[in-house]
């Protein structure tokens, strides 16, 4: 009876400390984002005074693997859905003005998500820094690159679209 209680007392200690350490992890990665502007610097960052404080703090860096994986899940699926998503601006659109018809959200799609070119612009632009596809005599092509992009998601369409 005493190591299930040992076990429980643990597992909720462990917790707490993967929830702290989670929420200061984004925090400082949040705050050097902001400063630096940069996505890939602010992580970066984050990710070298996190070993500090776990190596100096904590004594022990158990928890860098388990806080870096859950910050890539977050932050590869929450800002990613928000700023992509068709269902989210949705869902949005419709939060905003409960009962609007299918042609006022239509109207809005149009109007505020594809915002004429400026969701297209911004979309070829990030798969030319990707390096996903270039422009040649104003046509795009995709690279090798981004062949093995669209490769790999055909197959998770397979094994997902079932």
């Amino acid at each position: 009876m005493q190591s299930i209680k040992f076990i429980i007392i643990n597992f909720i200690r462990h917790s707490l400390f993967f929830l702290m350490d989670f929420i200061f992890f984004m925090l400082v990665h949040i705050s050097f984002n902001f400063l630096l502007g940069s996505y890939l610097k602010a992580t970066l960052l984050s990710l070298f005074f996190y070993c500090v404080y776990l190596f100096i703090v904590r004594k022990n860096l158990n928890l860098i693997l388990p806080v870096f994986m859950a910050f890539f899940i977050f932050t590869f699926s929450v800002p990613v859905m928000n700023d992509r998503s068709g269902t989210v601006f949705l869902m949005k659109i419709i939060d905003q003005a409960p009962g609007i018809s299918k042609i006022e959200i239509s109207e809005k799609l149009e109007k505020e998500y594809f915002k004429g070119d400026f969701f297209l612009e911004k979309r070829i632009n990030e798969e030319i820094r990707a390096g996903n596809i270039q422009e040649i005599n104003s046509k795009y092509f995709a690279t090798k690159k981004g062949n093995l992009f669209v490769n790999f998601y055909n197959i998770v369409d397979v094994v997902y679209s079932k």
